[in-house]
């Protein structure tokens, strides 16, 4: 029943912090002048740099991780793949080509 009650005044205290954003004050809600004060920051500038650079340094290290996965697993069809994908005409990356059978077929109906 503890932890009932503990969930309560978590969602009681919640609310009232919610509510008292609403309130007005010089044009604005509480809520409003808040964000603005923590994006205008010297604070949140920082951390929104740290972001970008930790987007930035997962990025690079996820494509460095799939090019070394693929030197490690002995292919480098990532490297085919991006390339032929980039080619006009090839986007789907499809090759029609007859298999050997069908060409013996073939040939033996023309003798």
């Amino acid at each position: 029943m503890s932890e009932m009650k503990f969930v309560l005044k978590c969602f009681a205290a919640t609310l009232a912090v919610i509510f008292a954003l609403q309130i007005h004050f010089k044009g604005q809600t509480l809520e409003d002048h808040s964000m603005t004060w923590v994006q205008n920051s010297s604070i949140g500038m920082q951390l929104q740099k740290v972001a970008e650079g930790a987007f930035q340094l997962g990025s690079k290290a996820t494509n460095q991780a799939k090019k070394w996965l693929g030197h490690v697993a002995g292919n480098d069809e990532a490297k085919a793949a991006k390339e032929a994908t980039n080619k006009a005409g090839s986007r789907l990356n499809m090759q029609w080509e007859r298999s050997k059978e069908a060409i013996k077929n073939k040939s033996s109906e023309l003798e």
